[in-house]
């Protein structure tokens, strides 16, 4: 039955729901100039949001829930690695009763909306490239016309 809930105690997990990741507004007076909230602040509330996903355990203790990370991952794609090695090192505050880092980023999927070729091919290495969805960023010029 859909509205039941599942083994995991999640109806959203027993629906399979697709969830997609984007900031809607970056607060932080310091990118106010020169178009970084957006800029800068966009991507960084992306990996902000992955960030604590992966460190509760969510995208393994709901593994039906497609979660979808705007900016090609944001900075989590680029600091995943650091994450990874505070488990590795037991770094106070990091809870080892979680998937690892790297383990849990396979779960994401991200768009394609990447600033260079570069970061795109870091993040399908990441991610795995069968885990990036293609997205234009239309009618907003920072994406791109090409599959």
């Amino acid at each position: 039955m859909l509205y039941e809930k599942s083994r995991r105690g999640s109806i959203t997990d027993a629906k399979g729901s697709f969830v997609f990741l984007h900031p809607g507004a970056c607060f932080d007076p310091r990118l106010a100039s020169f178009y970084l909230e957006n800029l800068v602040g966009n991507p960084v509330e992306t990996g902000v949001a992955a960030s604590h996903l992966v460190m509760a355990g969510v995208p393994a203790r709901y593994p039906s829930i497609r979660f979808c990370l705007a900016h090609a991952g944001g900075i989590f794609t680029s600091l995943v690695g650091r994450m990874q090695r505070d488990f590795e090192t037991r770094r106070p505050g990091v809870s080892l009763d979680v998937e690892l880092p790297l383990q849990a980023a396979r779960r994401f999927n991200i768009d394609s909306i990447a600033p260079q070729p570069d970061a795109l091919e870091l993040a399908k290495t990441i991610f795995g490239a069968n885990h990036v969805l293609y997205e234009s960023d239309w009618p907003f010029p920072m994406g791109t016309a090409d599959c």
